[in-house]
């Protein structure tokens, strides 16, 4: 299975140290030159920014041949909707509500960055409390407490 990542979850998984879990769960990854422009740019942190312009083998990058028009959407998010059009058995990561939507409406699966962090757990490739507080404490992702409290449960469930 190929996945077409967006910004956002490659820069918080890069964030929390559980970026590597990607090509271990969906073989092929895969960005569009615009999310790695983003990553690069000044404000994206450090690590972030270090872990881009040295990215690993596993990640690929590649331009789709056309550009939906999305117009609510940005430029990240809409290259990445436009490559996931074109590739096979794709699985779009994002995390923006509006390109989230506007995918599903063209029939691209999506995951975010909390379904990788519980899929990544359920492989045991990761300590889900752990990863779930050091995302709500070192990163500006958003995550209510119900949201938080939730995943946990579900996944202690699992266990069970």
């Amino acid at each position: 299975m190929i996945v077409v990542s967006d910004a956002s979850p490659l820069h918080f998984l890069i964030l929390i140290g559980a970026v590597d879990c990607l090509p271990k769960m969906f073989g092929e990854v895969v960005t569009v030159p615009t999310v790695v422009s983003e990553l690069t740019h000044d404000s994206a942190p450090p690590l972030v920014r270090a872990w881009i312009e040295n990215r690993p083998d596993w990640l690929d990058v590649e331009s789709p041949t056309t550009i939906q028009s999305l117009p609510t959407i940005d430029a990240g998010e809409r290259e990445a909707i436009s490559l996931a059009l074109e590739l096979p058995s794709v699985v779009l990561l994002i995390d923006d509500r509006r390109g989230r939507l506007g995918a599903e409406a063209l029939g691209i699966e999506c995951a975010g960055t909390l379904s990788v962090l519980v899929g990544a757990a359920k492989r045991n490739l990761v300590d889900l409390p752990a990863m779930i507080e050091q995302l709500d404490k070192s990163t500006n992702f958003r995550l209510s407490k119900q949201l938080r409290n939730y995943i946990l449960n579900l996944a202690s469930n699992d266990e069970q």
